[in-house]
């Protein structure tokens, strides 16, 4: 949708740049480097840089045409007014090398139990009360925390987490979650509080940390039959779908081929989503535009 008639290839909007800007169209997936240096939150992500490199702005989604007209000759004239200069100027400076205490590091761990809680939402599981994107890291945490105390509120955020990100099959038509209980994985993130409709992107290192996370699960509560069948299919996901045998290693992630007209059926039509074969970690839809003000 951005780069169409409407947004990025807009006449006026191309006008601007070809005459004023270097514009640069990054492949995140080969430069993850760039991505983490100049991702502005969300796909398609865009940066202004001066003509130094240094950043003026940038923004993720699309704009309105006049924004952007607006934006770009603000980084016009911020060039103009400051000149060009390529040259880049570090000042390293050596500093001591500072090693936590025990009692900082437990502090540590008790203030980011407490932010975690302060977060979690108790009625839909996960985090936040928006978009809710899986938080593999924090839930391993959690029943890291639950072995370590025996609280057991740290185990159930777990498990209720689970129960909100969970799609039941009959109910796959009705009440798409993240997880995806016909071919396994979770999707990239839920579009709402409830965790549904899923942004349907299957991402690597969402599903790595998740799997991770509820693979401990699966040895806390080894009955649990919806934590078996998470663990079993995801893993299965992971080894049919990323899985490079002749290469080793794992594809970075799953397009969105169709969305909810793909996803939301069982069986699935026969034609199987693109998997994303640079060996990355940053999804196939994350297009990264940078813009470099010219003399």
């Amino acid at each position: 949708m951005y780069e169409s008639e409407e947004y990025l290839f807009n006449s006026q909007i191309v006008e601007i740049i070809n005459e004023n800007f270097i514009p640069i169209y990054v492949d995140a997936d080969l430069r993850q480097d760039l991505t983490r240096k100049y991702l502005e939150g969300g796909w398609p992500s865009t940066t202004v840089l001066t003509p130094g490199g240094e950043r003026l702005y940038g923004f993720s989604g699309p704009r309105p045409v006049g924004d952007m007209l607006v934006n770009l000759q603000q980084a016009i004239d911020n060039a103009k007014s400051n000149g060009f200069s390529n040259q880049v100027i570090y000042d390293y400076k050596k500093e001591r090398v500072v090693i936590p205490s025990n009692n900082q590091l437990t502090n540590l761990v008790s203030g980011y139990s407490t932010h975690m809680f302060r977060s979690y939402d108790s009625v839909h599981g996960g985090f936040g009360s928006g978009q809710k994107f899986p938080q593999g890291r924090t839930l391993d945490f959690s029943l890291e925390m639950y072995e370590l105390t025996g609280g057991n509120r740290f185990l159930e955020l777990v498990e209720h987490t689970l129960e909100g990100q969970y799609t039941s099959i009959d109910e796959i038509q009705t009440n798409y979650n993240i997880y995806d209980p016909v071919e396994g994985g979770f999707h990239r993130y839920g579009t709402q509080r409830d965790w549904t409709p899923p942004h349907y992107e299957k991402m690597l290192y969402d599903n790595a940390r998740l799997l991770k996370a509820y693979a401990h699960l699966q040895k806390l509560t080894p009955d649990d039959k919806i934590v078996n069948e998470v663990v079993e299919k995801t893993n299965s996901y992971f080894v049919d779908n990323w899985y490079d045998a002749e290469n080793g290693g794992f594809y970075g992630n799953t397009d969105v081929h169709g969305e909810h007209h793909y996803y939301a059926e069982n069986p699935r039509p026969a034609d199987k989503p693109r998997v994303e074969k640079t060996n990355t970690l940053i999804g196939m839809q994350s297009n990264l535009n940078i813009s470099l003000p010219m003399e």
